[in-house]
């Protein structure tokens, strides 16, 4: 008799490969304890860039070729050792916070939108200092809708 179900998430999306939300999370553990111990303010040091694409509109299938096209595109882009994670529908890359961070998401940013799917789509995209706090980080997660 089994007493207990131990429930096993996917380390990352069956469909585009990415970080699940359980990975995004175990490396934002990393990142904070990484500055805790060089002394460094996570706010300084790490950022997420976030992807916000409306795909709700469409049907599974384009909603589906769509999120892999975006994905295929974010790991080309990001080969550096980023968390690059799925979560909703918003695509969230962890990385060191630099200038180059910018740079490669304007240029993401710029490649996406001239693929003919996704130019009529709605794509946003933000860099987001993480809070210093490790205690904060819930609520930086709830504000920023992810």
């Amino acid at each position: 008799m089994v007493d207990s179900i131990v429930r096993i998430e996917p380390t990352t999306s069956p469909l585009t490969g990415l970080a699940s939300v359980g990975m995004l999370t175990l490396a934002l553990e990393q990142v904070y304890e990484h500055c805790r111990q060089r002394q460094v303010r996570p706010s300084e040091a790490f950022a997420l860039l976030v992807l916000q694409a409306e795909f709700s509109d469409r049907s599974t299938l384009v909603r589906d070729a769509l999120r892999v096209m975006v994905a295929d595109e974010l790991r080309r882009a990001f080969t550096g050792g980023e968390t690059t994670a799925e979560v909703g529908n918003r695509f969230v890359i962890l990385a060191a916070h630099t200038s180059g961070l910018r740079r490669t998401g304007l240029g993401v940013l710029r490649r996406l939108r001239r693929v003919p799917a996704l130019k009529v789509m709605p794509l946003d995209a933000w860099i987001q200092p993480l809070p210093d706090h490790p205690g904060e980080l819930t609520r930086f997660v709830l504000e920023i809708g992810l």
